[in-house]
């Protein structure tokens, strides 16, 4: 072996280059036998040799003998110390290639085996390499990749590398040290030891002595890398410096012309280090920038303020645009729009569409004179994703929104280029444009202008090509452009050539869309017929029968709204559209069955239709939609069987079906609409005719239910000819303790029918004309059209004799002079009641002003006497129409004490109450709208202040006139009724208000009708929102009127069935005709029986009762009794039919005590069933915010996507997005490529900073709350 090394030393010493290399790796190789062959090369002195080579070799040779010295020093701490001082000799004495080499082969020691590595690092370190080595890696990479291989995982070593670091080299060496601190940070482990090694300081004291962009990377870089770190104290060593001041301090150096993208490292860290604690900091730190900005440095700093939002910091945007500063924003934008280059106007384009984005903003932008230049903008062609024109027009579409701006934008010349920015623009540029139009298509001369510039076009081809957004701005623009009638032929003509083609020749998709479009087109006659006339029926009934479930659902919503037309009914029918809507009724979904419903309800409004929809099988589809469909499935189902039982021979096909129950269900259950329709359609199911309704004599059996059914319906076209006989024995022949009021034309009494359980008003007039008969007879015909539910509804009438009466619905409380007459009754009426009350005497005197707009109905005696309450306080207006009876120039004969004539000879009559009546009226004679709304005014006064007008004037006098002189001006507010409650002072200040304008002594200064129930509604929606305990009483009352309904009705049958039958009391055996009660099973019982036998159920203990629900048994339900009786308890009506007042007070009240026990425990119920759901809600909301927290933890620095928000997206520390991705790795069969966009939905973007911050919604929740659309449009509007 000595021979052998001696010969490989010597080739060291003298041999070539290839000799020496050769020789290098056979000693190396020889070294690492074993450590006898080490110490034998050592002693034969072949390390200074070989240390030579690496220092000037060959490069292979210098490799080599970098190997051998690894091999030699392996184990051997003698070799390895020898080694290491020879290697620093030649650092601090070698030439610069020396120097590098050296460096090698420290790399390489370092990068030996894991059992050797470590000893290598510790003595190269504790030789004092690393200085020299961090002083020679500033210049060379290979000092570089040694300082890389002795860190390794010693954190001592870090340190040390750090420490030399920012300790080394004059200024001109700063940015190489920037470097390798920034390649060090790359590695999130190693923050913590570079920040105490005094980093820190130095990165942040580099941003102070930056000059050029490539400076502020390198420095932003470092600093970035360490910001993103998961050590919180990191995080607080920067935020102690003043990096704030500093990194915004150097924005504006960037040159935002050429290099615009060296923005993303800056707003990298400040993204990083931007929070709620350190925001105010950061918008101070901007503002100061812009308060210093330069004409020089103007589209830098700019660039960089408008940069804030871009990137998606808003919270920050939003400090930074206060109030204080926006002026002075805007001035700098408007200015660079003015004098800058084309990088300038798009930076100031898209800084104003920022600002746009907030409504507060829009004034000072519109007052700045930056219109004209967005409209200049817009004419450059700047297309593209956030352009001049995609911002300008965003601009402009904002501002439009406001009315005072659009004739701005439009004297500005900006409609011909919105208009071809239709064209010609980006996707959300047309979406712009077209809101902008939109808004600009409201004022009738610009709608003109619009179309003028060819408009129509583009508008209908984004409405046909468009994606979801275009198509509904196109739509919306459209429609605004309709509105002016000389538009619509040519808007029609453009865009149903088009529609109708796609809708005939287009894919399944295009078919949908345009029956879509033509659904929503067909709102007008004129249109309707134009869409028929392009020969639309026949694609659309193709559509129906052979599209998919989307298809036909829109084919029959467009069919539906077209068969509104009369005209287009025979050609929809012709087309053979009826079978398959039934065939969509049968199998749709819920949207389909309604829209088919719909349909065939307006088809079958023509009698010829009829027909050819029963016999097509529609009536059971129908019967089955009205039991089992959705809410407006039922009202339109209801809707097709009225029109279809308008023909006698359907009828009867209707009731076998079983369409009487569902009706009743609905009338019983539905909302306004589906009661509304079902009591429509249940009366056109009734086999009689209107002549026979109005002939049926009252008092005979089928009188008495057709009274009772007019009494408890809402049939407003049913009334009864009522006969003297039958009034005079249900007012005790109008007797005087009858008397319910006298009013200006009569008397009115309380009716009470006995047989049928029916209470009524009668109103006997006292007028005497000469063609009074005649008279009567027209306006009952006219009071009958009267439908509005605060009118007291007209029942019938009696023309006999002497006997003029007209008969009424009764409202429960009565008048509202009455009630404000008696104190304990009007504190019940409280301020919420009088209020809406009110609203419901305005709602009705409106409706009688408009109901005929050719005939208008004038009360004439508008007064609180002739406002009667219910039991609900809902206001029913009495006496409508009446003082159309008598013609004002022919004379009286028994006027009543509100009719009166004036004292002038010739003059006209006068009708109505003094006190209520305008001075206008009284010198005149003209009556008039404002004269009612006087009368209306005093009846406010009276029911605000709780005072009825007792004698002419004295209201009016005391809180009117003398406001008016100037006396009295806060009388009226202090004089509200207290018994109503305690007003809220807003209320008091509106309804004063509201007087005083409607008791004007001018009646040219009363406000209409209109005006005066839109102020009242107003004050009644902002006062008077219902309270929860009135909308549980408001349900109880209405349950409990349903069910005394079904009650006595139930009742009524039964008595009419045991009329005819002979009874035998069970209890007292007395038998003739008996009054009594009978049970299910035929048991009878006399009155004076069950009276003692529901007073001893009444005894019973509470348990009993609770067991039958508090309901009183047949008597014979005793095991004394063989067979026992199993019936079930008496009703409600039964039991009051017959026993005394007393008794039934008694059991009511037992039976109330039973209700309220099963409702709490019903209530209980409820309130645990509540509690274990919002308990599950509580563990669901526990678990997602654990997993939240989780995903936090471990991934603090997590992105989201910008386009759909899924999030979080974590990078794994890559800082170079578009170079990974793509990229593959893996070896074998294991390769795999590196995605780094959005796995949800493909999004990517370059720089890590264009990816928003995590905001810590999960993506379920966010797909739930429908966040995902709302990020989609925020960020889309965002990034302008």
């Amino acid at each position: 072996m000595a021979t052998e090394i001696a010969e490989l030393l010597a080739a060291l010493r003298s041999g070539s280059d290839d000799d020496k290399a050769n020789a290098a790796f056979a000693l190396g190789n020889l070294a690492k036998r074993d450590p006898a062959s080490q110490a034998a090369i050592a002693s034969a002195g072949a390390i200074p040799l070989l240390v030579a080579l690496v220092a000037s070799g060959s490069l292979e040779s210098r490799a080599k003998a970098a190997r051998a010295i690894t091999a030699l020093a392996c184990g051997n701490d003698t070799n390895r110390n020898g080694i290491i001082s020879a290697l620093l000799v030649l650092l601090l004495t070698g030439s610069k290639e020396s120097q590098a080499n050296a460096a090698y082969a420290f790399a390489r020691l370092c990068a030996n085996d894991v059992s050797e590595r470590s000893l290598n690092q510790q003595a190269i370190a504790s030789a004092g390499a690393i200085p020299l080595l961090v002083s020679l890696s500033l210049h060379d990479a290979d000092a570089w990749w040694a300082l890389t291989a002795l860190r390794g995982e010693n954190e001592a070593n870090l340190f040390a590398i750090v420490a030399s670091l920012v300790s080394t080299g004059p200024d001109n060496s700063a940015y190489a040290v920037v470097d390798r601190l920034a390649e060090l940070a790359e590695n999130p482990q190693t923050h913590a030891t570079i920040a105490s090694a005094g980093a820190i300081p130095f990165l942040v004291s580099r941003l102070s002595t930056v000059r050029h962009e490539g400076d502020i990377i390198a420095v932003c870089l470092a600093i970035g890398r360490l910001v993103s770190t998961r050590d919180p104290g990191v995080k607080a060593a920067i935020m102690s410096t003043n990096v704030i001041s500093l990194l915004v301090g150097v924005l504006p150096m960037i040159d935002a012309i050429t290099k615009a993208g060296a923005l993303n490292k800056p707003f990298w860290v400040l993204t990083n280090l931007e929070d709620d604690t350190n925001r105010t900091a950061f918008a101070t730190a901007f503002v100061g920038i812009l308060r210093n900005i330069t004409e020089t440095n103007r589209i830098n700093t700019l660039k960089a303020i408008v940069h804030v939002a871009e990137i998606g910091l808003f919270k920050l945007w939003a400090e930074m645009t206060s109030p204080d500063v926006l002026p002075l924003l805007v001035e700098n934008l408007v200015t660079l729009l003015i004098n800058a280059s084309d990088i300038g106007e798009l930076i100031a384009s898209r800084g104003l569409a920022r600002l746009a984005n907030s409504d507060e903003n829009l004034n000072t932008i519109a007052t700045s004179g930056a219109i004209p230049l967005l409209v200049s903008l817009l004419t450059k062609g700047d297309r593209g994703y956030l352009g001049k024109d995609d911002a300008s027009a965003r601009v402009l579409c904002r501002l439009a929104g406001c009315e005072s701006h659009r004739l701005v934008i439009a004297s500005a010349g900006a409609i011909p280029p919105l208009v071809a920015l239709l064209t010609n623009g980006y996707q959300r540029a047309k979406v712009n444009a077209a809101e902008a139009l939109r808004w600009l298509a409201l004022s009738e001369d610009h709608r003109s202008a619009i179309v003028s510039a060819g408009a129509i076009q583009p508008l209908v081809m984004l409405l046909e090509n468009g994606d979801d957004l275009e198509r509904e701005s196109a739509s919306h623009v459209l429609k605004n452009l309709m509105l002016s009638e000389a538009n619509r032929p040519a808007i029609l003509t453009a865009m149903l050539l088009p529609i109708v083609t796609a809708l005939t020749n287009g894919d399944d998709q295009g078919k949908v869309k345009a029956a879509d479009v033509l659904q929503s087109l067909a709102l007008s006659e004129d249109q309707r017929s134009a869409i028929a006339s392009a020969g639309a029926i026949p694609p659309l009934v193709a559509l129906l029968a052979n599209g998919d479930d989307e298809g036909k659902s829109c084919a029959a919503r467009a069919l539906g709204n077209l068969s509104l037309s009369e005209a287009n009914r025979p050609a929809i029918a012709s087309a053979g559209a009826i079978p398959p809507l039934i065939a969509l009724l049968t199998n749709g979904d819920d949207e389909g069955k309604s829209s088919a419903a719909r349909a065939l309800g307006n088809l079958s409004l023509s009698e010829a239709n009829r027909p050819a929809i029963a016999s097509a099988g529609a009536i059971p589809p129908l019967i089955a939609l009205l039991t089992n469909g959705d809410d407006q499935g039922k009202v339109k189902a209801a809707d097709v069987l009225r029109s279809l039982a308008m023909s006698e021979g359907q009828r009867s096909a209707i009731v076998s079906a079983g369409a009487i129950p569902p009706l009743v269900a609905l009338l019983a259950n539905g909302d306004d609409e589906g009661k509304s329709s079902a009591s429509l359609a249940l009366r056109e199911l009734m086999p009689s005719s209107e002549s026979s309704r109005n002939s049926v004599p009252v008092d005979s059996e089928e009188g008495h239910a057709v009274l009772h059914r007019v009494l408890n319906s809402s049939d407003h076209d049913m009334l009864i000819a009522f006969s003297s006989a039958y009034l005079r024995g249900v007012t005790r022949d109008f007797d005087d303790s009858r008397v319910l009021g006298r009013g200006s034309f009569g008397v009115v009494y309380e009716a009470v029918d006995e047989r049928v359980r029916c209470r009524y008003a009668v109103k006997r007039l006292s007028v005497e004309a000469a063609n009074i008969r005649r008279m009567l007879a027209q306006e009952v015909r006219i009071l009958s059209r009267f439908f509005h539910p605060n009118i007291v509804r007209l029942v019938g009438y009696c023309d006999d004799h002497a006997d003029l009466c007209l008969v009424y619905e009764l409202a429960g409380k009565g008048s509202v002079d009455k009630i404000l007459r008696d104190d304990g009754e009007a504190r019940h009426f409280t301020w919420r009641h009088r209020v809406r009350a009110m609203c419901h005497v305005a709602k009705a005197l409106n409706y009688l002003h408009k109901h005929d707009p050719n005939s208008p109905v004038f009360h004439r005696d508008v007064k609180s006497a002739n406002i009667a309450l219910t039991d609900t306080f809902e206001a029913k207006l009495i006496d409508c129409g009446l003082a159309k009876l008598l013609d004002e120039n022919e004379p009286l004969v028994g006027v009543g004490g509100t009719i009166y004539t004036p004292t002038a000879a010739g003059s006209p009559l006068r009708f109505g109450t003094l006190g209520y009546t305008c001075s206008t009226y009284m010198r005149s004679g003209n009556f008039d709208a404002k004269s009612e709304i006087f009368s209306f005014g005093v009846t406010l006064l009276e029911v605000v202040t709780g005072r009825v007008q007792s004698c002419p004037d004295d209201l009016l006098m005391l809180f009117i006139e003398d406001d008016e002189e100037g006396d009295g001006a806060a009388r009226l507010e202090d004089s509200f009724d207290r018994r109503a409650g305690e007003w809220p002072r807003e209320l008091i200040d509106g309804l004063a208000q509201l007087i005083r304008q409607s008791c004007r002594k001018y009646t040219r200064r009363i406000p209409r009708m209109e005006s005066v129930m839109r102020s009242l509604l107003e004050l009644e929606a902002r006062f008077c929102v219902e309270t929860e305990e009135e909308a549980y009483f408001r349900r109880q009352y209405q349950t409990l009127l349903g069910d005394i309904e079904r009650l006595r009705l139930e009742g009524l049958q039964k008595e009419n069935e045991l009329r005819a039958m002979q009874r035998t009391c069970t209890l007292c055996f007395g038998d003739d005709n008996l009054a009594g009660v009978e049970c299910a099973s035929g048991h009878f019982v006399c009155d004076s029986c069950f009276d003692h036998h529901v007073q001893a159920q009444c005894e019973l203990s509470m348990e009993v009762l609770r067991g039958r629900d508090g309901g009183v048994l047949c008597p014979r339900n005793n095991a004394h009794y063989t067979p026992q009786c199993r019936a079930e308890a008496f009703s409600d009506q039964v039991v009051a039919q017959h026993v005394r007042d007393h008794t039934y007070v008694r059991y009511l009240g037992v039976r109330r005590s039973i209700w309220e026990h099963v409702i709490f425990q019903k209530s209980q119920a409820a309130i645990e069933q509540i509690r274990q759901q919002v308990g599950r809600q509580m563990s669901e909301e526990l678990a997602r915010n654990q997993l939240r927290e989780s995903l936090q933890r471990d991934m603090p620095n997590a992105r989201m996507c910008g386009r759909c928000g899924f999030g979080p997206v974590d990078h794994a520390f890559c800082y170079n997005l578009r170079t990974h991705h793509g990229e593959t790795v893996g070896r074998g069969g294991r390769v795999a490529a590196i995605n780094n966009a959005c796995p949800q939905c493909g999004w990517f973007a370059d720089e890590i900073a264009q990816w928003p911050t995590w905001d810590g919604v999960l993506w379920e929740e966010r797909q739930q709350a429908g966040k995902g659309e709302s990020f989609t449009a925020y960020t889309s509007a965002a990034c302008l």
